[in-house]
C-alpha cells in the first residue's frame, strides 16, 4: 500500500507542474490568459517529458542534469544581482530599471 501511495505522490503533481510551466512559458504573450492554449502546452510539456523517459533512462537522467545546473545558473544570476544592489532600496531598484517609474 505504501508502494502505491508513493507512485501517486510522484504522479499526481505532474499535470499541476507542466500547467504552471505552461502559464509562465506563455506569461509574456498576448495569449497567456487562453485557456484553450495553456492545456495543449501543458500536455505537450507531459508528452515531451513521457518520451524522453521511455526512449532511454539515461538521456532523462541527461535532461535532469541540464534542468538542475540551468536552475543553478539562473539562482547565481539572481544572487549576483541581489548582493550588487544590496544597499539599494526597492524604489531605487525600480526607478533604475527600464520600466519603473522615476517617482
Amino acid at each position: 500500500m505504501i508502494g502505491w501511495w508513493v507512485i501517486f505522490g510522484y504522479i499526481s503533481p505532474l499535470p499541476l507542474y507542466a500547467y504552471t510551466f505552461a502559464a509562465y512559458a506563455l506569461s509574456g504573450l498576448t495569449i497567456a490568459d487562453a485557456e484553450w492554449i495553456r492545456k495543449p502546452v501543458a500536455g505537450a510539456v507531459i508528452l515531451t517529458f513521457t518520451l524522453i523517459n521511455v526512449w532511454s533512462v539515461k538521456g532523462m537522467g541527461k535532461v535532469e542534469d541540464l534542468m538542475v545546473f540551468t536552475k543553478l545558473v539562473i539562482l547565481a544570476v539572481i544572487s549576483f544581482v541581489l548582493i550588487n544592489n544590496s544597499n539599494t532600496t526597492l524604489p531605487t531598484l525600480l526607478s533604475t530599471h527600464p520600466g519603473g517609474s522615476a517617482d
